[in-house]
């Protein structure tokens, strides 16, 4: 029923004419005047004085209100003045039908013009705000932009210049020419901006995708991101610019910022931040600050300040470091560490949390570091000494770490009937300052001996905790001197003399399987330098 009445419509607001040659519609000029009158009979009216034939269907039109006030015009110039946009006309011979854009509505517009002050203005970036298609101006300052067609009615084109002020303005969503004028900034000191990955290397983001964040303030947002590459998304080539809530780089993604998840098959960077959880195959990089955790299979790389986790297979690197990183190679930090670094190598320059790894190295340390190997440039810990006891007689004792924890290395020899007892042995430490400036000394070392003969070579083990007080009289040299606890790991199958140490005295005695445990109390006493690594 409503295609009868539609076509009823379309035959009584039909009017024919004559046929001609001619198309009175394009090329018959009329004069009418005609005030306050509904659009659809305003159209009849101009096809009566043009003399052509009419067609459409009322309901495709706005009920509103014209007057038509022309002299000398075309139909068809009317027409492009009093039809609204989505109407369009097809014109059969002396016949002009009209109807809605729909199954023709462009799907693109474009959008040129020229950027100016006074003079052109060259390699001005020029950009659609929300589908954020981009180009520069060339030297001439004219540009050509294709946008995709918005739902709204206007779309937002943003200019950019270093020197002058940034522009945006709204124009009608339609493909058109415009010209606009920018403005220049006032002179004044810019201040030195930190680090934010300006420039990467084009294997991962191309140059005509960095060098539109290249001194341009812009800053826009985008709730999802999806992309195969950096330039190949829905950021196009301006992700340096966008700030991203969700992104998912199947390969790899550039971004101005994520504030809470983002995945990359190969590498996700953040221009300036990054939020939240971070998760990439090879790599994440982020030029300013991180807060979250951050996994990576080869490394995280943030060149600001960091709060939160990084994982990574192999490197994780900040300039500080408020959190815990964890990595199977090395931990870097350039400034200050506030938590945990575990990994074989730990570097931070501050340090105020803890190290755990193998090799621990800080410029200072007000923290902890703990592995086999620790060494603090300026106020760590550090001494070189040679020392005594009741079995080995001369032994060189190195120590090196932080008062609060310090590793020692340990060599050394004695003599015993007619046959060299050698040692070589690892431990850690405790340095605390008494009451009356002297300091006390807590350690614990575990020897290897073993001692050659002519016949055949004995290995033991020797456990030592030691209690030292130092001299502090010398400020380099110290006199260390205290009470020290053994026990001694031998075979208790090695019953030949020969083969036996001899030892002080016994105060416990015990078989443990094939083991026989002997333990003492004796003294050490030992002369060195403090700090000698130390710079002053």
């Amino acid at each position: 029923m409503s295609k009868f009445f539609s076509l009823l419509f379309i035959c009584l607001f039909s009017f024919s004419a004559f046929s001609q040659k001619r198309s009175n519609f394009r090329e018959r000029e009329i004069a009418i005047q005609q005030s306050n009158i509904q659009l659809g009979e305003a159209l009849l009216l101009i096809a009566e004085h043009a003399n052509f034939s009419l067609s459409f269907n009322p309901a495709i039109l706005p009920d509103s209100i014209v007057s038509l006030k022309y002299s000398d015009r075309t139909a068809k110039e009317i027409f492009k003045e009093v039809l609204p946009p989505y109407i369009f006309y097809n014109e059969l011979g002396s016949s002009v039908i009209l109807q809605k854009k729909k199954e023709i509505e462009q799907k693109s517009i474009h959008i040129s013009g020229q950027i100016l002050h006074r003079l052109p203005i060259d390699q001005a970036l020029v950009f659609e705000v929300n589908g954020l298609a981009s180009t520069f101006t060339n030297e001439d300052g004219k540009f050509s932009l294709k946008v995709k067609k918005p739902n709204s009615s206007n779309i937002g084109i943003s200019v950019h210049k270093e020197g002058f002020k940034d522009s945006l303005i709204l124009l009608p969503s339609k493909t058109q020419e415009v010209s606009i004028k920018l403005e220049k900034k006032a002179l004044k000191a810019i201040p030195k901006k930190e680090f934010n990955l300006t420039k990467i290397p084009r294997l991962f983001v191309p140059k005509k995708v960095q060098i539109r964040n290249e001194n341009i303030t812009a800053h826009l947002y985008r709730k999802y991101q999806l992309s195969l590459v950096p330039s190949i998304g829905t950021n196009l080539k301006m992700g340096g610019l966008v700030e991203n809530t969700y992104s998912l780089n199947v390969i790899g993604g550039y971004s101005l910022g994520n504030s809470k998840v983002e995945i990359g098959g190969a590498f996700n960077i953040n221009r300036i931040y990054a939020e939240g959880i971070q998760i990439a195959g090879a790599f994440n990089l982020v030029g300013e600050s991180f807060k979250g955790v951050q996994i990576a299979g080869w490394g995280n790389l943030n060149f600001g300040e960091s709060e939160g986790v990084q994982l990574a297979g192999a490197y994780n690197q900040s300039k500080s470091l408020k959190g815990t990183q964890i990595s199977g190679g090395l931990n870097l930090v350039t400034d200050s560490a506030e938590g945990l670094q575990i990994a074989p190598i730990n570097y931070s320059k501050v340090l105020v949390g803890k190290q755990i790894g193998i090799v621990n190295l800080a410029d200072s340390a007000s923290g902890t570091p703990i592995g086999l190997f620790s060494y603090v440039k300026k106020n760590g810990y550090n001494s070189l000494s040679l020392s005594t006891n009741e079995l080995t007689y001369t032994n060189l004792d190195f120590k090196m770490g932080v008062p609060s924890f310090y590793n020692i290395f340990s060599a050394g020899f004695g003599y015993q009937y007619n046959d060299f007892i050698w040692q070589y042995g690892i431990g850690v430490g405790t340095e605390k300052v008494l009451n009356d400036q002297r300091n006390i000394n807590n350690e614990f070392l575990f020897h290897w001996l073993f001692k050659a003969n002519k016949q055949n070579q004995t290995n033991y083990g020797l456990a030592k905790w030691k209690l030292l007080f130092q001299n502090k009289k010398q400020r380099k040299f110290r006199l260390s001197y205290g009470p020290t606890v053994n026990v001694l790991f031998q075979s208790n199958e090695q019953d030949e003399m020969s083969h036996q140490l001899h030892l002080p005295y016994c105060f416990f005695k015990t078989d443990v399987g094939n083991l026989e445990l002997n333990s003492w109390v004796g003294v050490h006493l030992s002369i060195g330098i403090k700090s000698f690594l130390t710079p002053d």
